[in-house]
């Protein structure tokens, strides 16, 4: 919830967030809004990749993540927040923006002198959003109930040290139209993402 302002919605974070955050100043850590410039985008493409390799997630392709900048209009549009250090990129976080409301969508970064930048990267996003008068602001993905989205047990200290509300919602899933085709999809899919994990990898 994002109506109260700046100041009283970081008056809610959690230790972890603002020490973080005082870390990165302290260390002179950048925070600059992408202007469309290839190889600052490439650059953070890079990092997010790689992050993909460590944690063993199937990062997005560099056109699909694309996309949303280019059909980007006024009532929805995505921006890219790059943090730098020393003039060199460690991290970026990508939110798509609707007319009231924000979802973060993709982000990596690369600790620097025992300081995540992605604590300062979420810290200038909320700051941009209450400037701009946002009502709220979706950082999308921690695990759930019953041992659902475990593989995101990781994010839910970092997302919730900016002192959000815990929001369930109903989990998605498939319905077969066509059993025994949907079966040999399941085999090949789970198949393509093995491959695919192992030549990132190598690579």
């Amino acid at each position: 919830d994002l109506t109260k302002g700046y100041v009283e919605v970081s008056k809610s974070y959690r230790q972890r967030a603002i020490r973080h955050i005082k870390r990165g100043k302290e260390r002179g850590l950048e925070i600059f809004k992408w202007e469309g410039d290839e190889a600052t985008f490439e650059g953070w493409y890079r990092l997010y990749r790689q992050k993909g390799v460590e944690k063993e997630f199937s990062p997005r392709t560099s056109g699909y993540i694309k996309q949303f900048f280019t059909y980007s209009g006024e009532k929805c549009r995505a921006e890219l927040y790059c943090a730098a250090y020393q003039d060199k990129l460690v991290g970026g976080i990508v939110l798509l923006k609707g007319v009231s409301s924000a979802l973060y969508l993709f982000g990596t970064s690369k600790n620097i002198d025992k300081v995540s930048p992605a604590y300062l990267l979420q810290d200038y996003a909320i700051r941009e959003l209450c400037n701009r008068n946002f009502k709220s602001y979706d950082l999308h993905g921690i695990s759930g109930e019953g041992g659902r989205g475990s593989h995101l047990a990781g994010l839910d200290q970092f997302k919730l040290s900016f002192g959000g509300e815990k929001v369930v919602r109903h989990p998605s899933f498939d319905t077969p139209l066509k059993p025994l085709l949907y079966y040999f999809y399941s085999i090949l899919e789970r198949w393509r993402m093995r491959r695919y994990r192992g030549s990132n990898r190598d690579s």
